[in-house]
């Protein structure tokens, strides 16, 4: 990002935050090429605070892994854990064949190949973003709690308070900056903290969030190959 931290305050405020990335999107992109991107991601992430399994979280989730070319993995990784949904009764059969035609379909077409364009800058400017408000830090300790059918499908409902565990090639998935809030998200299950480098950070409720989910602290990250994460909390 050549210029673009001129734009980027320490702390933003909230009702700025959107505003401000269009001014970022425009400066990296150019005026024409950045037309509709924000709002493209805005809406996704939006609804990605809503469902990340489904309709647009999931394509955020294509998308993230788009920009280093491993999409179609993602794709097939996504559709497996709904396959695991269905085993275990969580997801009916025809409400995934809907979610994996409705990815299958939005995947290479143009509003998710701006969307890819789109994240390729929130990641630097998360990055810049928080490398200012963590003078001299290059990464970050975030929590999150793991529900009960995401630990099973991920083989860690034996895991112990204080054990290690090496998550390979992590999707998309919601951390928080906040313990407590990343408590909150396992549901009572699986909680787990890790290091994680700032270059990797996708989205953000710092930069990128407004509404009544800000106060989430949570954090988007792609691209660490492997995630070495300590178990802080079972059930």
């Amino acid at each position: 990002m050549k210029t673009a931290d001129n734009y980027t305050p320490k702390t933003p405020k909230s009702s700025s935050k959107w505003a401000l990335t269009k001014r970022v999107m425009r400066h990296e992109l150019g005026e024409k090429d950045a037309s509709g991107v924000t709002d493209a991601v805005q809406a996704h992430y939006s609804t990605w605070k809503g469902t990340t399994n489904t309709g647009k979280g999931a394509v955020l989730r294509y998308a993230a892994g788009e920009m280093d070319s491993t999409g179609r993995r993602e794709v097939k990784r996504l559709k497996k854990f709904q396959q695991f949904l269905v085993k275990e009764k969580l997801m009916t059969k025809s409400a995934a064949a809907s979610h994996a035609a409705h990815l299958d379909a939005s995947t290479g077409t143009e509003q998710t190949k701006r969307l890819v364009d789109g994240l390729k800058v929130t990641r630097k400017q998360n990055a810049l973003t928080m490398k200012l408000k963590h003078p001299g830090k290059d990464t970050l300790i975030l929590y999150r709690g793991w529900k009960v059918d995401q630990a099973k499908y991920l083989k860690l409902k034996k895991a112990k308070v204080g054990q290690m565990i090496n998550l390979e090639d992590p999707p998309l998935y919601s951390w928080s900056l906040n313990p407590k809030v990343g408590h909150n998200f396992g549901h009572g299950s699986l909680v787990t903290k890790a290091e994680v480098p700032i270059d990797s950070l996708v989205l953000s409720d710092t930069v990128n969030s407004v509404g009544s989910h800000e106060g989430e602290n949570e954090v988007l990250f792609k691209g660490v190959p492997t995630l070495a994460m300590e178990v802080v909390k079972t059930q």
